[in-house]
């Protein structure tokens, strides 16, 4: 099986994939070519029992008597002539098991023989144009040189469109995996359990249905046929793929899987043309630990007018069993609800999951926008900036902290003026100043400042700063005329091509705080070129074109060193002065920013980089 679809051979005699919706013919190969239909057969089985039920002549509760001849064939549920068992649980173990005789028995008992009953099977197969196939039984066993029986993956199509069209709950029954049946006897009652043979359900993301089939070796049949249509569903998009004639039970399988990638991938390719980029609508999740925080809110209201289905979830909300999500949902009214849904698309924030077994489950079945660990924190980034020295000259002297004394020597080396940041986190989390003034220590953290003596500080450390989690960081001011912090934030997302779209703009905090942020109560500042004039006159000119060779070169720069793809990339900069010139400081690089803020300049990039994954991921 080569992997270019465009020269794609399927290992089969017969084989169709189409759009159920629009019913466009996506690929063919053979489609109208003869094959014994085996247990696909009973497709069309189904197919006159759902007519028969809604037309009021049969009920689901119908209690059917099990003939000799019924009791008679091979079956995985093996049952005994006169037992009483419903309609309802004989089309199950028809559907899910497979059962030649619950076929045999519910054909019996909606028209007293197999041969009235097969006949309507070939009257209904004509009014739906399948003029290459011919019934000789109601389960696919029989075999004759002269008659048949015979169908096409064309036809087949046509009656599997007809059953879960007309009859849209047949589908949720061809996908259950697991069932039982009760069956009652002169000796009693007894139940029987079963599992269905479609072994792409819990394994394929999207996958709802339908049949399994299987022609093995006998009368002058000489070989093994299996065959398998498969019905799927992934972001708005319900696929049909059928393969008959495979020459492997795994291989029918297998081929299937490729033809529905290939649909899937085709069904997407329309995201690259600007004109119908945003017309598709995609399931998207978004990964918590807990719960989603106000960094989110931007995504979640501008989702729907992005054609974006979005939810999020916490780690036990997945079933990786049954490949299912009880995903949380907000109405148009903001409240929230929960519904299961499938794997999605795409899933956003998996990088909490730190490479466990339900990261690695997720990496396998959807697209995902941020992988684990992607950069490796702080420290990692400040060493590799060092080490290849590009952009050395605006780094901020930095060293890890183990023990207290290390404060001690960075306060001697900074001119008893420091930052302590955490060696991983956003947001302006857990920043901290620390100055030295008189054998005081000055602690400012958030809006609050402590004065400890030696023994005091040192106190506060053991009880406030775990070690190894730290960094120290020689103290370097970034202040606006008024006094208030400020930096410039470099911010580069990945948009619908995939490549960084990048915005620059200046935070400022409030004049008693630590560090430029808008979580502890700073704001934007839009207007960057007017508001680096004030503050820097005619250097500000210097000052913008060095931010924006830097929004130009650095993301690009910085995705080198990763193999994960890096979806987005922040550099936060300073500007003080050195010899009385503006010198730009990088304070950190931070990467995996959760969610987006609706002030956010590319809160839309996380939906193009979205679509950009199914098409191009």
């Amino acid at each position: 099986m080569t992997s270019d679809y465009n020269v794609m051979k399927i290992r089969a005699k017969s084989v169709v994939l189409l759009d159920i919706d629009s019913g466009e013919i996506l690929f063919e190969q053979d489609a109208h070519t003869s094959v014994l239909p085996a247990s696909i057969t009973k497709i069309m089985t189904l197919l006159l029992v759902y007519e028969a039920v809604e037309q009021g002549k049969i009920s689901w509760s119908d209690w059917v008597t099990i003939s000799e001849r019924a009791a008679g064939m091979q079956s995985k549920i093996d049952l005994q002539a006169n037992e009483l068992v419903s309609l309802e649980d004989l089309t199950k173990s028809m559907v899910i098991a497979s059962s030649n005789d619950a076929a045999l028995a519910i054909a019996e008992h909606m028209h007293k023989t197999e041969r009235d009953f097969v006949a309507k099977m070939n009257e209904k197969a004509k009014s739906l144009g399948m003029f290459n196939t011919h019934f000789l039984d109601v389960s696919g066993v029989a075999f004759s040189a002269l008659s048949g029986p015979y169908t096409t993956a064309m036809d087949v199509s046509l009656m599997s469109i007809e059953l879960i069209k007309k009859h849209p709950k047949s589908l949720a029954l061809t996908g259950t995996y697991k069932s039982k049946i009760t069956r009652y006897a002169k000796g009693g009652i007894t139940e029987c359990e079963f599992t269905n043979n479609n072994k792409m359900l819990h394994t394929y993301p999207g996958i709802t249905g339908l049949k399994t089939g299987l022609y093995i070796y006998r009368n002058m049949v000489r070989e093994n046929i299996f065959h398998f249509v498969a019905t799927a569903r992934r972001s708005g998009t319900n696929l049909m793929s059928v393969v008959l004639g495979a020459s492997g039970h795994d291989i029918r399988f297998t081929e299937s899987r490729v033809l529905l990638n290939y649909g899937f991938m085709i069904t997407s390719a329309t995201f690259n043309t600007p004109s119908s980029r945003n017309d598709k609508t995609i399931d998207v999740g978004i990964l918590a630990t807990r719960g989603i925080t106000a960094a989110h809110t931007g995504l979640f209201e501008n989702a729907e007018k992005n054609n974006i289905n979005l939810f999020w979830f916490v780690p036990g909300d997945v079933d990786m069993v049954s490949k299912t999500i009880n995903g949380r949902f907000y109405d148009k009214n903001g409240k929230l609800y929960r519904k299961e849904t499938v794997y999605p698309a795409v899933i956003d924030n998996c990088f909490i999951l730190n490479d466990t077994e339900l990261h690695q489950e997720l990496k396998k079945y959807c697209k995902i926008a941020r992988l684990a660990g992607s950069t490796g924190g702080k420290k990692v980034m400040q060493h590799i900036l060092e080490k290849e020295g590009t952009y050395r000259h605006l780094l901020i002297p930095t060293i890890g902290l183990i023990c207290v004394e290390d404060i001690y020597r960075a306060l001697d080396e900074f001119d008893n003026e420091i930052i302590l940041k955490p060696s991983i986190g956003n947001r302006g989390i857990g920043i901290i100043k620390v100055k030295r003034e008189n054998e005081l220590y000055i602690v400012s953290e958030n809006k609050n400042t402590y004065e400890f003596d030696c023994n005091g500080f040192k106190e506060y450390y053991d009880s406030q700063l775990p070690p190894n989690n730290y960094l120290i960081q020689a103290f370097r001011e970034s202040k606006t005329s008024k006094g208030e912090p400020f930096d410039i934030r470099i911010f580069a997302k990945r948009g619908i091509e995939g490549k960084f779209l990048t915005s620059i703009y200046a935070r400022i905090g409030e004049p008693d705080g630590v560090v430029a942020t808008i979580r502890t109560g700073g704001y934007l500042k839009e207007e960057l070129e007017q508001f680096l004039h004030n503050e820097f006159g005619e250097e500000s000119l210097q000052i913008i074109a060095e931010l924006e060779e830097l929004a130009k070169t650095f993301p690009e720069y910085c995705q080198k060193f990763f193999s994960d793809k890096l979806f987005d990339i922040s550099l936060d900069i300073g500007i003080g002065r050195v010899n009385g010139r503006a010198r730009l400081n990088l304070f950190e690089v931070n990467t995996m920013l959760v969610g987006a803020r609706p002030e956010d300049p590319n809160v839309e990039a996380c939906f193009g980089y979205y679509r950009y994954l199914i098409s191009n991921g």
